[in-house]
């Protein structure tokens, strides 16, 4: 009887709260375990999960108990669109689907037009593709879609997520996040242009370029730019090519590049940047690359985070640093040095280069192939505290982890 009181305690707590916060309280929940929830209340929570502005749903998870099967998606997200005994249902602000194993790609075609035809304006989409090609449908990026944010992800190791040509200049986007797709097409010079119009955020992540020569992105309000090619630099698919990056963002504050050094770059006027997160992988057999276009299109950051991986790997008459003002840096971090003399070389350049460098901060690698771990680091000590000593103002610090 106590626990039957409690139960209606519970419940009274809960009805007695504003709509928006236990919309809030059960956003942090899956949609499966929402339904599985309500359906123990009253009648009256029946219909509550319908009107859910946040919607996640994880197919084919562990619980067998409460299945998420695409059936429960469907009746879901069919009973949202009529409400609760016809009645209005509040604008979708994101639905959220990880489709581990997808063997039904209409499926989830079918559940994106219900989202939009709610008005969703996120749309988090994770989809193993086993076997089948699929393809983003292009309503999604209609003058008239609803989303403003975009975050679509698939297996690195098929890249049969493809998206169409109209991605290109959606209107309405404002974030837009790729892991593992593929990009459209370029032009009959290979050049692709991304100019989204009022794109703020942009996440490129392991995605197959190896069929364009050019991708340009010509986006005039972007502030965050974050690429990451490690994932296919270590496998099987050469998924990046001879592809050249060109860069026209004007607005751009942040840019991280991680992975296999491009070929060519291109960058344009970036005078609001502030900070920059480079991690550069350089293979036993690196090919010619431009590298001193990044740094020259860079000049004109606060912050440098710098990773330079296998750097020995290049020879000293490759290793063509001409002078590249780097007027407005303060701070450098440079990660992972292994003590090698080329990279005393980068570490002369940057000196040169930055002439208001207050502080440069430096971590040594523990690695196995490290010379500063194979007993060496006084050698490489003593050279930099020379080095450090024709820049009396700039702060040096060292350190292993």
């Amino acid at each position: 009887m106590r626990g039957k009181y409690l139960s209606i305690m519970n419940e009274n707590r809960l009805s007695d709260l504003p709509e928006p916060i236990l919309h809030h309280i059960f956003s942090f929940l899956p949609t499966k375990e929402v339904v599985r929830s309500t359906c123990l209340l009253s009648k009256k929570w029946n219909h509550f999960s319908a009107s859910l502005p946040y919607i996640f749903f994880n197919i084919n998870d562990a619980n067998l108990e409460f299945p998420c099967s695409p059936t429960l998606v469907d009746q879901f997200l069919t009973s949202r669109r009529g409400g609760s005994d016809g009645e209005s249902v509040p604008d979708l602000h994101k639905l959220c689907l990880k489709w581990p194993a997808c063997y039904d790609g209409r499926k989830v075609k079918d559940w994106i037009a219900m989202a939009l035809e709610g008005n969703a304006r996120e749309l988090d989409i994770y989809l193993g593709l086993e076997g089948i090609t699929w393809k983003v449908p292009a309503k999604v990026f209609a003058a008239a879609s609803s989303v403003r944010v975009l975050r679509m992800e698939s297996c690195i190791c098929c890249y049969r997520c493809l998206f169409p040509r109209v991605m290109l200049f959606a209107p309405n986007l404002t974030t837009l996040e790729l892991f593992g797709i593929k990009f459209p097409n370029g032009d009959s010079k290979g050049e692709l242009v991304l100019s989204c119009p009022v794109l703020e955020t942009l996440v490129v992540h392991n995605c197959y370029q190896k069929h364009l020569q050019v991708l340009n992105l010509s986006i005039s309000r972007l502030k965050k730019l974050d690429i990451d090619t490690r994932g296919v630099c270590w496998s099987t698919h050469d998924a990046l090519g001879d592809c050249k990056l060109e860069l026209h963002t004007p607005n751009l504050l942040t840019f991280a590049y991680k992975g296999v050094m491009l070929k060519d770059w291109s960058i344009g006027n970036l005078e609001a940047l502030i900070e920059v997160d480079l991690s550069l992988y350089l293979p036993s057999k690196p090919k010619e690359s431009n590298h001193m276009n990044l740094f020259e299109g860079l000049n004109g950051a606060r912050t440098l985070t710098l990773e330079i991986m296998y750097f020995d790997s290049m020879k000293k008459e490759e290793l063509t640093l001409p002078l590249c003002p780097l007027n407005h840096l303060k701070y450098i971090v440079v990660w992972g040095l292994e003590g090698y003399d080329n990279e005393l070389e980068l570490l002369k350049y940057l000196f040169r280069s930055a002439v208001n460098l207050e502080r440069l901060a430096i971590t040594g690698s523990s690695s196995k192939r490290s010379k500063i771990e194979t007993g060496d680091l006084p050698n490489f000590l003593n050279k930099l505290m020379t080095l450090s000593r024709d820049f009396p103002n700039v702060e040096v610090s060292f350190q292993i982890l």
